[in-house]
Formats: structure tokens, sequence, C-alpha cells
């Protein structure tokens, strides 16, 4: 009876062992049991870019299309009642501005027209000061005043051929609209003052040299002449 006591107690002592054991004992010696636990996020923090200012365009130049249409009021010559026709045409524009509020803008133009028997061709080349009222603001009002050459060529209908250059002082105001961040249109009024105080060149046919064979030749005036009138464009610029 004794030793089945005694094999009894130890079966109890190795059975309570073997659960202790285990948790201990491992199939790869080589390698450490980790305990498990848990990582606990971290609030993410987002941070808010401000808001990119508005360019003020100042530091790019525009290449810009514009049409334009000119009417002139007085005589060049006094050759015909024609004179100063209605004339229209295309020319480049560049543009650019050395602060927020002013700006510069150089043009070159072919215009022209033609009533009756007179044609009329004019190349404008201008150099303008531009202020603009709104500088941060995609639509900018603006003034402009400057100075400039019209080199001019008259036909007449009894072939006489009439060069000149004349001093025009523009001056105006108008409106100039951005599109995106490359691309704006502009479109304003110009008053036009105009003198003839520059030489110029006739081409007389030799037939013209009889008297009276050619009316209003004896009757050319050279003296300096002054026009006024007005010019309307409209253009669209690529900005760089």
């Amino acid at each position: 009876m004794k030793p089945m006591v005694t094999t009894l107690t130890l079966l109890a002592v190795a059975l309570l062992a073997i659960p202790s054991a285990s948790a201990h004992w491992s199939p790869y010696p080589h390698y450490h049991v980790v305990p498990r636990y848990y990582v606990v996020p971290q609030p993410v923090r987002v941070v808010r870019q401000a808001p990119r200012p508005e360019r003020e365009f100042y530091d790019m130049i525009g290449i810009g299309v514009r049409g334009s249409g000119f009417y002139l009021h007085g005589t060049k010559f006094n050759l015909s009642n024609l004179e100063n026709p209605m004339m229209g045409g295309v020319g480049l524009q560049f543009r650019s501005k050395f602060s927020p509020h002013w700006g510069l803008e150089f043009a070159v133009e072919y215009i022209r027209g033609k009533k009756e028997t007179l044609t009329q061709q004019t190349f404008p080349v201008t150099l303008a000061m531009l202020f603009y009222f709104l500088p941060k603001s995609r639509i900018q009002p603006y003034l402009l005043a400057g100075l400039g050459a019209h080199f001019t060529q008259l036909k007449y209908a009894n072939d006489i051929h009439r060069s000149l250059t004349e001093i025009v002082v523009p001056f105006g105001g108008g409106v100039e609209i951005r599109i995106g961040r490359h691309f704006a249109v502009n479109a304003d009024v110009r008053g036009l003052a105009v003198w003839k105080i520059i030489g110029d060149q006739i081409t007389v046919p030799e037939r013209c040299s009889e008297a009276g064979a050619c009316d209003g030749v004896q009757t050319i005036n050279t003296k300096s002449k002054f026009n006024i009138g007005l010019q309307f464009l409209a253009a669209v610029s690529y900005y760089f």
C-alpha cells in the first residue's frame, strides 16, 4: 500500500510541474520568446501651409499680339480731302512692370486705310508708361501716356507718293485681365496728338512737271500739320 501512495504522490507532482516547465521550454532553443505588446498610436499633427500669396506680376515680361483701329482728324499735305481715312491693323506689344504700380509698354504696328483714290499706310512705333491702380488684382485698370513716331506713306490718284515721319503722343486708359499665371488680355482707348515736324519726301511722276498736268502739286504745303485722333486696341499677351 505504501509504495502505491508514493507512486501516486510522484505522479501528482509531475503533472503539476509539466505546465510550469512548458511555459519556459521551446522546441527552438536558439530563439527567445518575446512577449507580445500593443503600440498605442500617437496623434498625427497636420501642419497647414499658408496659402500662396498672389503674385504682383512686376517681375515678368509680356509679349502680345494686338489689333488696332485709328481715326485721325486733319490733313497731311492738302493734296486731297481724303487724307487720314479710317485705318486698322495689327502689331506686337511688349509689357513689363518695374514696380507694383508702374510699367512700360513698347509697341510696333502696321495700319492701313483706303478711301476712294487715296491709300494711306502707317508704321507706328511707341513707348508708353503705364500706371496700374490695382496691382494685386487679376483685373487691373490702368492709365498710360507715351511718345512715339508714325512713319506714314500716302499714295494719291495721280500716282504721287508722299512719305513723312510724325511725332505722336498717345494718352488714355484701359484694363488688363489676367487669365491664369501666364496669359492676359487688355483693351484700351487712346487719344493721339500727331505733329508732322520731321522732314518728308515726295515722288512726283514726270508728267506732273508740266503746269496743270497733276492737280494739287502746286498747292503742296510742307508746313507742319497738327492732327488729333483716337486709337482703339485689344491684345492678348503671354507673360514669362
